[in-house]
């Protein structure tokens, strides 16, 4: 089985389960002392999984082109992997942030942590709609089906 395959499958299920810390913690401010940190690693895990996925991915991609099997499902696939990856990264990057300042435990409700609530909100429901569609592109290009 391609490398790509195996970590795909645990950054699909790790991506949800970061997405669902992520809006618990952004709108349930009594919620943030107990997941603040179970938040932030798997945030960064995983930004690291889409990462490594993406990079596994185009390497099966490349290997699948010079087969000559048709991969314009596969090509469909990889864009959207792209943009899962890229709202990944950005997750990654953003979360910590949040969670080390304007979102720590025991901050006061103002406009500001409105702001990143609403902001983390949006990449984590954005990651995990993105995600989903990207695991029926993979099935569509695995299987030979539009999904």
């Amino acid at each position: 089985m391609p490398v790509h395959v195996l970590i795909a499958h645990v950054a699909a299920l790790v991506g949800p389960v970061s997405s669902a810390l992520v809006v618990v913690y952004a709108l349930v401010p009594a919620a943030r002392a107990r997941l603040r940190w179970p938040m932030v690693v798997t945030s960064l895990v995983t930004g690291v999984l889409f990462v490594v996925t993406a990079s596994a991915g185009r390497a099966l991609l490349a290997d699948l082109d010079q087969t000559g099997v048709d991969v314009n499902a596969a090509y469909r696939h990889a864009k959207f992997s792209d943009t899962a990856t890229t709202l990944a990264v950005v997750s990654a990057i953003l979360v910590p942030v949040a969670a080390l300042r304007p979102l720590r435990p025991g901050v006061g409700r103002g406009p500001s942590t409105r702001v990143w609530a609403v902001l983390l909100c949006v990449l984590a429901v954005g990651l995990l709609v993105i995600t989903g569609y990207t695991v029926l592109m993979a099935v569509g290009a695995a299987w030979g089906a539009d999904a």
